[in-house]
């Protein structure tokens, strides 16, 4: 089975990826070049019938299933010349499969760029089908597993399901890794401008006339004849550095730095949830959890900068972001937000439960469409932004039991609190880029410093008492109490301070106490009891 998948999905990619036909065509002699089948129109036709997408797809998926059919599958094994044929026909299946992903120059396609992934997720189909049945059918499909010595103690049936699984994890990511490439190209500014300059090498035609002539003329067309514009090793390494490039602005839409704060509060709300010893901890649901929950937060940060990215490019702190300095298209980070927010809903719904996915949802929903269009209207927004803000510790306490304690929503309370210091820090530091933008997330004129003492201070004062309270219902130690208060009162120390001097410097020390505070207290509350 190794054997079929390194010819099918690796063997044969590599293959036409070194364009083998290409020297051998170079130096034919003229003579010969005007009597080959090549030029022949009815050997052409058939050459643009066998790269024809459709046919292509049929072939791979002829050859995974048919060599699979139990008659068929022992008959490879039991006859040398028929286990030769086998191998053939995986290679020229792989050989047809590829070819209309293998692009080696602008003409080479016969569909747009866009269906390749279209193409490939089909193709997973039947090795996804064929995979699972091997897998989950709970029987012995092929003899030769009953009479095939046993490597790891493996049962007969343990074997086929280890094969089936191998196949299937082999094969998906066999498919998966050309087909997000392919649509990091599509997405990426340029790509149709990148997909113009895939080209060969120069193929010295001969000098024919008449309708010799005129075919050679329409075999330009085809990929061997292109002329090349720049040496090869040049365009793949400006593909790669596009590639590179895409990537890293794809990672900067999902706001990583915000992320890690969520994955930390999320971790703790999961984590008190349920305070197991290490070998009872159920480390898998809270991966789980912790990934469903980071791919909806990052689809709720691609499309607020979506949303956002007109404004963004007027202040100096966002001109940067991938959508604002339009380094990618609006309908790339549109719609990339979309598939990590519609994924991580999903996933979190089947692997997790649906109290959780319906969180996720309701976070995103009012982040975006309350939060969002308030940050233009009324100061307010902060207040309305913070009750989303504070969802992460519900979502784990929720992954983790199904439900809603006090607890839980004397965690979702401590994080409510927290952001407005935190936010302020923010708004204070760029409050002349928030107005250059037209954002009204500070009041104008002498309201301005009243709303950020009272937004500051109040909500400083409130965790004080709250992260105490929250220590006597965890049952937490002295110990922790008097930790938890000298951290709080550090808080509110760098709070006190931002609020009296109000310059960019104290707001950016208080910026960097609440990034501490945070995972500190957090860390405090999930020490062992004692």
């Amino acid at each position: 089975m190794m054997k079929h998948l390194l010819l099918m999905v690796v063997g044969a990619p590599l293959i036409l990826l070194g364009a083998p036909t290409l020297p051998l065509l170079c130096g034919l002699p003229k003579y010969f070049m005007r009597r080959s089948l090549l030029l022949r129109k009815t050997p052409r036709l058939l050459g643009h019938f066998l790269s024809n997408p459709v046919f292509c797809w049929l072939a791979g998926t002829a050859a995974v299933i048919d060599w699979h059919v139990p008659a068929l599958f022992q008959l490879g094994l039991s006859s040398q010349t028929w286990h030769i044929v086998e191998d053939a026909s995986f290679l020229i299946a792989g050989l047809l499969f590829w070819r209309p992903i293998v692009r080696t120059g602008p003409r080479d396609a016969k569909g747009p760029q866009w269906s390749m992934p279209v193409y490939l997720f089909l193709a997973t189909l039947p090795c996804d089908i064929l995979s699972a049945f091997l897998t989950f059918c709970g029987r012995v499909v092929y003899p030769s597993y009953v009479s095939t010595a046993r490597i790891f103690s493996l049962s007969p049936l343990q074997d086929q399901e280890c094969a089936g699984a191998l196949m299937w994890v082999c094969v998906t990511f066999a498919y998966l890794i050309p087909a997000v490439v392919i649509t990091m190209q599509i997405l990426s500014p340029g790509g149709a401008q990148r997909e113009a300059q895939d080209v060969l090498y120069e193929f010295p035609a001969p000098e024919l006339s008449g309708s010799e002539a005129e075919v050679v003329s329409n075999m330009a067309a085809d990929p061997i004849l292109i002329i090349a514009t720049r040496p090869r090793l040049a365009l793949a390494r400006g593909q790669a550095g596009a590639i590179r490039s895409a990537a890293a602005d794809y990672w900067a839409l999902t706001k990583p730095e915000v992320n890690l704060l969520i994955a930390i509060a999320t971790f703790a709300g999961f984590y008190l949830a349920c305070p197991r010893p290490l070998d009872d901890f159920p480390w898998l649901l809270l991966v789980k959890t912790l990934l469903g929950t980071l791919l909806v937060a990052s689809g709720t940060g691609t499309l607020n900068q979506y949303v956002e990215r007109r404004f963004d490019a007027q202040m100096r702190r966002t001109a940067r972001r991938p959508l604002a300095a339009r380094r990618l298209k609006p309908s790339a980070g549109l719609w990339f937000g979309i598939a990590l927010a519609s994924v991580g809903s999903i996933y979190l719904a089947t692997t997790v439960n649906l109290l959780a996915s319906l969180l996720a949802i309701v976070t995103l929903l009012s982040y975006l469409f309350l939060y969002t269009p308030l940050k233009r209207k009324t100061p307010f927004c902060v207040l309305i932004g913070a009750f989303p803000g504070a969802m992460p510790p519900l979502i784990g306490w929720a992954s983790a039991t199904g439900t809603l304690s006090l607890e839980a929503w004397m965690l979702y309370a401590t994080l409510f609190f927290w952001q407005f210091p935190h936010f302020m820090a923010i708004a204070w530091m760029y409050r002349d880029d928030y107005d250059r933008a037209g954002y009204f997330v500070l009041p104008h004129g002498q309201a301005r410093i009243r709303f950020v003492v009272l937004q500051t201070m109040l909500p400083l004062v409130v965790l004080l008492p709250l992260v105490l309270l929250l220590g006597a219902m965890g049952r937490q130690s002295v110990l922790y109490c008097f930790e938890a208060l000298l951290l709080s009162l550090g808080f509110f120390y760098y709070g006190a301070q931002f609020v009296l001097r109000r310059s960019s410097s104290a707001a950016r020390r208080l910026l960097s106490a609440s990034i501490i505070y945070l995972p500190s207290l957090f860390a405090l509350m999930m020490l062992p009891i004692g």
